[in-house]
């Protein structure tokens, strides 16, 4: 069994971890709590632990107004009182010592114009006494650890991004305060690194059973926005916000201020990013879960199989959701399970009654496992090199979603290219579901709403709204057979596509009336020209 001991009573990230292990983990880990308050700590045996946890700082929540005085206090909890604990676990034979420093050590966003990017190489330079502090700890503990002077103890040092969930302090509960009061909010897009208290929970348990040393940048694999977090918070918790793209150019007006004001704004919509490579291992290939809902899909469902079974990408799931077909189409997706899983693609076949085709899209996205998903349906099929283009943009631009170009097969065999296009006035023929890939955690949280026969159009809207980053690549990764719901040509028909593209894509996510003009106008142009 590990023992653990966490330096710094009461403190957030102490006590969460306790909690997480006693939970998580029960019986596997001893952890106690103690506090470097008084001198207390010095006379107590520490000999028995594996790791040592220092969490005892003090935060950086308002530093603007403090004293002299209370200055160097930051520099003696954050700085010499580590050291202190630090040479206390050499002596007494601890086989790890973790340090909880910060990415502040590289400078603060509020006092740049211009996005703070940090890279593995990036040298700190803290700007405040805050940072300092901290980055005076990490040059003394490294010195103390180096040859023999650290008897075999190892040196962990974590320099955290901005922590967030349920009970946190600092800037995070700021944003839940504004979540929760706030009747509107700009939906200005910037970036930053952040880390969920059970994820950096899971990531200190980890670094505790492998007892290294280093220099850690642990965060999560997407960098969130200040909005989009703002918009979370205030779904969660029922509180009805609008969304004001019309205030983003004042926001990076507020950028120029002189004084607090733009202090404030660059604190709140600066971009300070970690770069995802930094300090750690590459990943080994994400894991793509691609999900093709089917019904009485006989006659095309193999064309689609055989266009994933040909990806020059492998690491993939694939899912086939069946709506409980009549036909052969689960015999026909069945005969290929030998094929797909003799080339390494994790095959499932899942055949029910469901509540039509978003339902069925929900139900793949709930079983997926991968970190970024496709849907392509079961009369349209992928390019080969599909899924590889998918995962070499997301590794490149660190994007929340992606499309491509599509080829469009009319009825009578003609072709066209559909292009693929993001801009200020975003309309549906610029995007396309087929070539879409989402990071899974997108879908997850956000998953089709089933109001309309556009919904796949609905989440895309949605996900502009939230400010996530999305990119688009010009290459044909997908075709498209024409001649499903979405191109009927009857009357009725494009007044239930006009209708639902309209009320459940559009003014659901807070778009102009203006756009039932597009709307018109595209169900026109379908009756006109096919």
């Amino acid at each position: 069994m590990k023992k653990i001991l966490i330096l710094g009573a009461n403190s957030y990230i102490g006590t969460s971890f306790h909690n997480y292990l006693t939970t998580k983990y029960p019986g596997q880990y001893q952890t106690d709590i103690v506090s470097l308050k008084g001198t207390d700590w010095k006379n107590r045996d520490w000999s028995g632990y594996d790791s040592v946890l220092n969490v005892t700082g003090k935060a950086h929540a308002d530093i603007s107004s403090l004293t002299e005085e209370q200055k160097k206090e930051y520099y003696a909890v954050n700085c010499d009182l580590a050291v202190e604990a630090a040479r206390k676990a050499i002596a007494d034979g601890v086989a790890q010592y973790i340090y909880f420093s910060s990415i502040i050590v590289y400078g603060d966003s509020s006092n740049s114009r211009k996005p703070v990017r940090i890279a593995a190489d990036t040298k700190p330079a803290p700007s405040n006494f805050y940072g300092d502090s901290k980055w005076q700890a990490e040059k003394k503990l490294q010195g103390l650890f180096v040859g023999e002077k650290s008897a075999g103890t190892r040196l962990a040092i974590l320099r955290l991004p901005m922590i967030y969930g349920s009970g946190c302090k600092g800037n995070y509960k700021t944003l839940v305060k504004m979540a929760q009061k706030l009747p509107l909010f700009p939906t200005y897009h910037n970036e930053r690194s952040v880390l969920r208290i059970d994820h950096l929970c899971e990531y200190l348990r980890t670094l505790a059973e492998s007892g290294e040393g280093g220099l850690f940048w642990p965060q999560e694999d997407t960098y969130r926005s200040t909005p989009d977090m703002v918009f979370e918070l205030a779904q969660t918790s029922g509180h009805h916000m609008l969304h004001a793209g019309w205030m983003n150019p004042f926001v990076k007006m507020a950028f120029y201020l002189p004084g607090k004001l733009g202090k404030l704004a660059r604190k709140a919509f600066g971009t300070l990013t970690i770069a995802r490579n930094a300090g750690k291992k590459e990943k080994k290939e994400p894991l793509v879960s691609i999900i093709t809902v089917s019904y009485n899909s006989e006659q095309t469902l193999a064309h689609t199989i055989e266009s994933v079974l040909a990806q020059t990408y492998t690491n993939i799931e694939y899912w086939i959701i069946d709506g409980a077909s009549r036909d052969r189409t689960v015999e026909i997706a069945e005969s290929y399970r030998s094929r797909l899983e003799a080339k390494g693609i994790r095959y499932h076949v899942l055949s029910e009654p469901d509540g039509g085709i978003y339902d069925a899209m929900n139900k793949g996205i709930r079983n997926a496992t991968g970190d970024i998903i496709g849907i392509i349906n079961s009369d349209d099929w992928y390019e080969p090199e599909a899924v590889q283009t998918a995962v070499e943009t997301f590794r490149k631009t660190g994007c929340d979603l992606m499309y491509a170009d599509i080829r469009m097969h009319k009825a009578d065999g003609s072709t066209f290219v559909k292009r693929a296009r993001t801009r200020k006035f975003q309309t549906s023929r610029d995007w396309n579901h087929p070539t879409t890939f989402v990071r899974a955690e997108c879908y997850k949280k956000y998953p089709f709403r089933q109001l309309g026969i556009h919904d796949d159009y609905g989440f895309f809207l949605q996900m502009r709204k939230l400010g996530k980053q999305i990119v688009t690549v010009d290459k044909v990764l997908a075709n498209f057979h024409m001649g499903g719901a979405s191109n009927h040509k009857d009357l009725k028909a494009a007044r239930k596509r006009i209708r639902d593209r309209y009320l459940y894509c559009y003014r659901i996510n807070g778009y102009s009336r203006w756009y039932l003009i597009e709307c018109v106008v595209i169900e026109a142009a379908k009756l006109i020209l096919g």
